[in-house]
């Protein structure tokens, strides 16, 4: 397949390119194309005619589109609608890339979230992703949004790798113990998006290593793994005093790939373990 890759030179988009190794991937990043330019964006993939695009750009800090919501807006939203236009224009599919923050995290009656739950985000880069995601949707056919969470894999600092290197100079490591998420490998993100584009089956997925834990406990297996054995790791409880509000128990089920009968992703447990041990250079 031809696949662009908008937003090329993140954690991801950078998985992505070294992963789909038997495709024709043409890297964009924001120095390219400003997503945000809409004419740009329609003009870039008129030229390069590609099967598909997936849409990588993001501002995914929710501390910096709490405090820069135009910023966050322009490229999580307006960005998403300027690919999806130009996709529909074109016909080839598109992928957005969305987040565990489209859910508030609080009074479900279930212990994850389902691909049919209402979002409810709590915060500015929650809100922009859902409406992201609600553009992707009106305006393109062929789209698949993606929503994972916690990444973890080289390219960039994560969680798991700050904590490595943290547990590596002797500091003592504070992370919250009320956050439950769904860790998720990003080489294993990235053979479940190549996957979903073999096919026509649209809609929107919940794409995470199997299982949860709280930021806590992946930061406490990773050192394990790791050889810190008796790192200072200090579980508090979350303080989104002068931040972005995080959401709480956000758990995502791959719902969607269960009853299509579709084959699930390893346990982040065994993911984890591999990155840790074979990529990770702390």
């Amino acid at each position: 397949m031809k696949i662009v890759i908008f937003g090329a030179t993140g954690l991801l988009g950078k998985e992505l390119l070294r992963r789909l190794e038997e495709d024709e991937v043409i890297p964009l990043s924001s120095r390219d194309v400003n997503v945000e330019d809409s004419k740009k964006v329609l003009d870039a993939i008129k030229q390069i005619e590609p099967d598909a695009v997936i849409n990588c750009a993001a501002i995914a800090n929710p501390d910096i589109c709490e405090k820069q919501p135009k910023l966050a807006y322009g490229v999580n939203t307006i960005g998403a609608r300027n690919i999806a236009v130009a996709c529909q224009y074109t016909g080839c599919k598109d992928v957005y890339i969305s987040t565990d923050h489209v859910f508030g995290g609080y009074n479900r009656c279930d212990n994850y979230y389902t691909e049919f739950d209402i979002t409810s985000p709590l915060n500015v880069y929650g809100k922009s992703k859902v409406m992201g995601e609600r553009f992707t949707r009106e305006l393109s056919d062929k789209y698949f949004i993606v929503r994972t969470s916690i990444l973890f894999g080289i390219h960039r600092d994560t969680l798991v790798t700050r904590s490595i290197k943290q547990a590596k100079r002797g500091e003592t490591i504070i992370v919250p113990k009320d956050q439950i998420v769904s860790p998720t490998y990003i080489k294993d993100l990235s053979f479940m998006i190549r996957n979903l584009l073999e096919g026509e089956e649209y809609g929107v997925y919940h794409l995470t290593n199997r299982g949860e834990c709280s930021r806590y406990e992946l930061v406490k297996e990773a050192l394990y793994i790791a050889g810190y054995k008796d790192a200072n790791i200090v579980p508090v409880a979350s303080d989104f005093s002068g931040k972005a509000k995080r959401p709480l128990n956000v758990v995502l089920r791959n719902y969607m790939l269960e009853i299509m009968d579709k084959p699930l992703s390893r346990d982040w447990h065994e993911a984890l373990k591999e990155f840790i041990e074979e990529e990770c250079i702390c």
